[in-house]
Parts: C-alpha cells; sequence; structure tokens
C-alpha cells in the first residue's frame, strides 16, 4: 500500500485562508521536471507523471524517473511525455511529444509501438481499450495487437462543461476540465490558476465559482498559475499538473480543512512565529498561544484572530510566553505560561495564579494540563506536578507530591489512579496518587520522542 492512502487522513486547523489546501511536489521533491503534463493512477495507487523531461512514478514516498536511453531499446520512447492513459487491464500506455507510443511492461521495461503514420492522440474505447490516433488512422489495442477501427478523432467530453465557465468567463484559456465524485467541476486554466464550482447551490439558488491563484504567502497554494492537467485519483484527491509547477494534490474534503498562517491580507493581527498551543472552547471557537507573543481567539465580528489582552504582561512579559492550551470541562480555557496559569472565563475575565502567592503550586513554568474523570486538572510543571480541583475552585495538595518536585515535568496523563510523567532528563515516571509510589517505565527501543543520551520525553498518550 502506497503513502498515497494516507493523504486524506491529513488533519488541519482552522483559520479564514484559502479553502482548498495543497501539498506540492516539484524537482526539489524528486520529480524529474517541474511541468507537468499529465497524470495517471496504477492499480495499486501510485502515480504516473508526465513531465517535459522524463516519465516520473510516484509510490507515495518518492519519484522514480523513467528516461529513453538510445541504446536500450527496452527503455521509453521519449523524454518529453505528453499524455498517459490506463486501459481496463490497468496497463500504462505513454505518448511522447515527438509522437511514439510506449507500453510499461514492468521492472522498468517499457514496449514501444511503430506505426505508418505520426500518433497525434491517444485514448480509451468503450471496452476500455487503448486507441491510437494519426492523422488519417485510428488503432485500437485488441488482443495484444494494434488494429484498424473507424477513423474519427475523439471527442472533446468536456464541451458542456467549458461551456458553464465559458458563459461568465469568455476569455478564458482552459487545459482541462474534471468533474470530481462528488460532482464538483474542476478547471485547470492557462493563465488564470484553478476555477471550482460546487455541486451545490448558494443562498441564491445559483451555483457558486470558486477562483484559485498561487499565493506567494502560502505554504499551502499551488505553485503556478498556468494550470496544464488535472487527475482524481482512487483516494478521492484531486491532483493539478502545472507549467513550472510540478504536482499539487488538494487534500479529499478539503473544502471543510482550514489553516493559520501569517499572511498580510487575510491574517494580519496573526504573529509570524513559533504557534506553541492551540484549544478550542465549549463553543467551538480556536485559541492560539504563541512563543512569545501571547493569546490570541478567533473574533466573529472582524472574522480575523485578536490578541487576547493581559495587562499584567506589560509588567511581565512571561505572561505572554505560552507553553500549553486546555478547555476545561467548566468551559473555562487555561493557559500554562512561564510566569503562572491564566485562568479564562466564559465571559472574558481571567484569573491569574503565580506560584510564588499559591499554595500547592509548585513552579510557574507550565507545559502540560490534563483533566481527569473526577474534574482534578493536573498540570505539569518545571518542578513537579500541581493538582487543581474544579469542584472546589482551588489548588489541593496529594500525598506524595514533594516526591515530583525534583523532576521538570513535560507532559502528563492520568489513569487508574497513576500520574504518567514525561520528563526532562528522567524519562518516563509512574506515580500512583494513593500508594505515594515512584516507579520508572520502562522504555522500549524506537519509542517516540525518547532519546538514549538525554533520556527526555516530550510527550505521553493513554488509549
Amino acid at each position: 500500500m502506497t503513502r498515497v492512502t494516507f493523504f486524506a487522513f491529513f488533519i488541519l486547523l482552522q483559520t479564514l485562508g484559502q479553502e482548498v489546501k495543497f501539498e506540492n511536489f516539484s524537482v526539489n521533491n524528486g520529480l524529474s521536471n517541474n511541468s507537468v503534463k499529465d497524470i495517471e493512477n496504477d492499480n495499486n495507487g501510485g502515480l504516473w507523471v508526465a513531465t517535459w523531461d522524463g516519465l516520473n512514478y510516484f509510490d507515495g514516498y518518492s519519484f522514480k524517473i523513467f528516461k529513453n536511453d538510445i541504446d536500450d531499446k527496452n527503455t521509453i520512447a521519449g523524454n518529453f511525455i505528453a499524455k498517459i492513459k490506463k486501459d481496463g487491464k490497468g496497463r500504462i500506455w505513454i505518448l511522447t511529444e515527438d509522437f511514439k507510443v510506449s507500453r510499461y511492461i514492468g521492472n522498468k521495461k517499457f514496449k514501444n509501438y511503430s506505426f505508418k503514420e505520426k500518433p497525434i492522440d491517444i485514448s480509451i474505447s468503450n471496452n476500455e481499450n487503448i486507441i491510437i490516433y494519426t492523422k488519417n488512422n485510428c488503432y485500437e489495442f485488441i488482443e495484444g495487437q494494434f488494429k484498424n477501427r473507424p477513423t474519427h478523432l475523439p471527442n472533446d467530453k468536456n464541451v458542456r462543461l467549458k461551456n458553464i465557465l465559458f458563459t461568465k468567463y469568455p476569455n478564458l484559456v482552459i487545459n482541462d476540465v474534471l468533474k470530481d465524485k462528488t460532482g464538483n467541476i474542476w478547471y485547470a486554466t492557462r493563465k488564470n490558476g484553478l476555477f471550482i464550482i460546487r455541486n451545490k447551490l448558494n443562498k441564491s439558488n445559483k451555483y457558486h465559482i470558486e477562483n484559485y491563484l498561487k499565493d506567494p504567502y502560502s505554504l499551502t497554494s499551488f505553485n503556478s498559475n498556468e494550470i496544464e492537467t488535472l487527475h482524481e485519483d482512487v483516494f478521492g484527491n484531486i491532483w493539478l499538473g502545472a507549467k513550472d509547477g510540478g504536482i499539487s494534490m488538494a487534500y479529499t474534503n478539503s473544502d471543510k480543512i482550514l489553516s493559520i498562517a501569517p499572511h498580510p491580507i487575510d491574517t494580519p493581527n496573526i504573529p509570524n512565529e513559533t504557534l506553541r498551543a492551540i484549544t478550542k472552547d465549549i463553543h467551538g471557537k480556536l485559541w492560539l498561544g504563541y512563543y512569545t507573543k501571547g493569546l490570541y481567539s478567533y473574533n466573529a465580528d472582524s472574522k480575523n484572530y485578536k490578541k487576547f489582552a493581559i495587562k499584567e504582561a506589560k509588567e511581565q512579559p512571561d505572561w505572554k510566553r505560552i507553553r500549553t492550551l486546555f478547555t476545561a470541562s467548566d468551559g473555562t480555557i487555561w493557559a500554562g505560561t512561564y510566569a503562572g496559569i491564566i485562568r479564562i472565563r466564559k465571559n472574558g475575565e481571567y484569573i491569574l495564579y503565580d506560584a510564588t502567592k499559591t499554595a500547592n503550586f509548585p513552579n510557574n513554568r507550565n507545559y502540560s494540563i490534563y483533566e481527569d474523570t473526577n474534574k482534578h486538572l493536573w498540570i505539569a510543571c518545571w518542578g513537579g506536578v500541581a493538582k487543581f480541583n474544579l469542584n472546589s475552585n482551588k489548588f489541593e495538595s496529594y500525598k506524595g507530591q514533594h516526591l515530583l518536585e525534583k523532576y521538570h515535568v513535560r507532559d502528563v496523563s492520568f489513569i487508574d489512579n497513576e500520574l504518567i510523567l514525561a520528563t526532562e532528563n528522567n524519562g518516563l515516571r509512574l506515580f500512583d496518587v494513593h500508594k505515594d509510589k515512584l516507579q520508572t517505565i520502562p522504555v522500549k527501543k524506537g519509542l517516540s520522542n525518547f532519546h538514549k543520551e538525554d533520556k527526555s520525553v516530550t510527550s505521553v498518550v493513554t488509549i
């Protein structure tokens, strides 16, 4: 199974940016050339990519490149690949720009076919056989050989779909049209990027036309406005092949996927620095915590992200150094910082907890928060673990708490009366809060984020 299978499961965040998100592949990822003419799937889900300089096969991890070798008759017939087609038996056929035809036969080898006239097009018959068109003849591959059939060049099956867009944009040059499995229509244009007509009516009972252009500020935009070809793979992802832009994949259901990134127009308020923490409140609103720039939350009125002001941060900048965010069951937002804990109520008011002024709160530097079934919050500190009782609304001590004060805890989880602690320099620790018992968890080889040299664990997950 190829990596392509898993592309549909990418999880991204919510924002105001482009609705459709793309992952891009270029010569920097191993593609032989950034100008792409055609794309086709094989039966294993891998992609065959036609470029101006070689045929590429992408298995989801890396590209394999096939080029012509004049000394080897089993190589592809040419390097400028014009079209790729897959017949009913899953065989891959290639038409090169110098009017030659090749079929991939496996094991990095090709079978090449000659015709009295130069092939000018390639398509699939109603019987799912490959058809080769020349200027005056037409050949269908039947029972292992090409046979003459009535001559006619293939009709443009997408004329009606093109006319839908031409009605509003008559001067567009459309290179390719694709109607996907859900009924959306995608248009690849020569200079105007990508157009999409969604298979749903808007409030005015009309179809809405979306236009996407290359966005140099976005990491999830495609790389060229001159799109040559469109392809829907077996997993429902849409691929774009562009001139000088490589290939781009639109994530499945990406109309529901959005991302957060600094942008001079769409998100001008977002800091251009490391995003350290994220949570969603009980109303579904996102909260963002930044490395040194503090807290931001989505504002429905301005349709942008607004900084959450902490007046004490003017005197103590560490209140803006966010390390963790958590939404508790009572609806409050908890932010762990280098100066202590910020607790934000549903009405927007906030409370600050300072370890130097708060009993049973061991340290102001906080990295993780976990809520157990008894409405107790367990807070990973740079020197112990704090327990906050949402029922009594205060920090409480627990048996053996002093045993944890020597540990810098990066992450905390709780299961069956036991705390699971990911520590700095001391690996994993298991602590029974009822039996006052602390033990080391054996770490198996290959455990993610564990380094033998420094014995640091950055996160733990309970299932």
